[in-house]
């Protein structure tokens, strides 16, 4: 803490910017050059920073009848807050090894990775250096430990999210084995193998990484991927099922009364995922992959699911495929009870609805001139 006196100053006919210029020039490092060593390239710098108080009182600002003037002589110059001289600890919690003194002091060494870099494959590159480095370059009695390991916990996590994606696919394919047939299972899954497959390529050949957000992405889109192999496998069943053709002839016509439903319903999904690709700011890059790998994803599934899954129900369903119609009321035993679940359910709603359109029937009405009423049974009608 340097305090000016207003009056020694003027004596010594001496201004507050004299001094000021003096202390900046004083306290300056300059870049003198580089000296060339076995070890490699050092910086040699030129000057030395004021390192306390007592050498900024005898700092000299000047000549004063033959003689140094010091900054003691225009100023009170005290001890101020003690400048540290450690800026990072390292302690370790409970249980695990501690450094002598339990608090020793340190140095952190931060690395980041290149964009487009695997952060799991540089976090291993990093440790078998550390312990290359060991004995050589890091000296006896120097402990060098990882700190914080973004490449474990960016690996761990992702793990965990392709755990999910598995998990999630396999309830689908299930879920259509006891509702159709293995078969048919068989027929969904390969479908969402490969369009999976075919959106990681695609992400790729867009410059995007296999991260936690881009598996998100999938995950998120898992359930609408596979909804169009699953309408057109279910329609392909229901016209087996139906009989009266082979099942060349009944996939055609049952991939086109399902196709157009389909594709609108891809397209209106893909509509309401793409805008969120062009949000701005810091969520807009960090959000991107989910809208466009889903829409991709969309896309590639409707595709597949209008040309591989046809394909594949005519090489795997034909071996089950009935001859004719079958009776009423049977087919597969889960289609059955699911029949007679939703006739014990919906049937009271569907009785119910009836009598409203009867009510609603008998109070029908027509102005001159009479029209005939509506082939409603028990009706009565009046002009």
């Amino acid at each position: 803490m340097v305090e000016l006196d207003a009056t020694r100053l003027a004596s010594y006919g001496m201004t507050a910017d004299d001094l000021a210029g003096a202390l900046a020039a004083a306290n300056a490092v300059t870049q003198a050059g580089e000296r060339v060593t076995a070890g490699g390239v050092l910086p040699m710098t030129a000057g030395r920073y004021l390192a306390d108080a007592q050498q900024v009182s005898e700092l000299v600002i000047g000549l004063s009848g033959g003689r140094p003037l010091y900054l003691a002589d225009v100023a009170e110059i005290r001890r101020g807050a003690d400048l540290p001289t450690q800026y990072a600890w390292y302690t370790a919690p409970p249980g695990q090894l501690q450094p002598e003194g339990i608090v020793a002091p340190a140095v952190t060494l931060a690395i980041a990775k290149k964009p487009g870099a695997n952060a799991v494959d540089i976090t291993t590159a990093i440790a078998e250096r550390l312990e290359d480095l060991k004995a050589t370059v890091i000296p006896e009695g120097v402990n060098a430990t990882v700190t914080r390991d973004y490449g474990y916990t960016a690996n761990d996590k992702a793990i965990k999210l392709i755990q999910k994606l598995v998990f999630a696919t396999l309830s689908v394919v299930l879920l259509v084995l006891f509702a159709l047939g293995w078969r048919e299972a068989i027929v969904v899954g390969s479908a969402v193998v490969l369009t999976l497959a075919i959106t990681l390529f695609a992400s790729w050949a867009m410059g995007f990484t296999i991260n936690r957000v881009s598996l998100f992405a999938l995950i998120f889109s898992i359930g609408i991927l596979v909804d169009d192999a699953i309408v057109i496998v279910e329609n392909i069943h229901r016209h087996m099922r139906l009989g009266g053709k082979t099942l060349r002839e009944a996939i055609p016509p049952a991939v086109d009364e399902v196709g157009s439903p389909t594709i609108l319903a891809t397209f209106t999904v893909i509509a309401a995922l793409l805008p969120m690709a062009f949000v701005s700011g810091l969520m807009g890059p960090y959000m991107r992959p989910i809208p466009i790998n889903a829409s991709v994803g969309m896309l590639l599934s409707l595709l597949i699911a209008l040309t591989v899954t046809p394909w594949l129900s005519l090489k795997l369903l034909s071996r089950h495929a009935p001859a004719g119609p079958a009776p009423a009321g049977h087919g597969d035993g889960l289609s059955v009870r699911l029949r007679g679940l939703f006739e014990r359910l919906l049937r009271p709603l569907w009785n119910q609805a009836r009598g409203h359109r009867a009510g609603a029937c008998c109070s029908w009405a027509s102005a001159p001139p009479c029209s005939p009423p509506p082939a409603w049974p028990r009706c009565s009608w009046s002009c």
